[in-house]
């Protein structure tokens, strides 16, 4: 695993040392959650983009699909 060092504000840096705490997590583990988090919600925002995308022109048909 690689090391990443980032400045936080005092007052985020805190919040995230309690919701660790509070989760009897170490902090790591936290950045961990929430960057996996992050990246499953950016692939899933990008698949329906590209859905979207492929689906233009198409809203009819779509919606003829869902009437039946």
């Amino acid at each position: 695993m690689n090391a990443i060092s980032i400045e936080l504000p005092k007052d985020l840096r805190d919040k995230i040392e309690a919701i660790a705490s509070e989760r009897n997590i170490p902090v790591a583990e936290l950045y961990l959650d929430m960057t996996r988090a992050m990246i499953e919600d950016y692939d899933v925002e990008r698949r329906f983009r590209e859905r979207a995308e492929r689906g233009k022109g198409r809203e009819a048909e779509a919606l003829a699909l869902l009437r039946r």
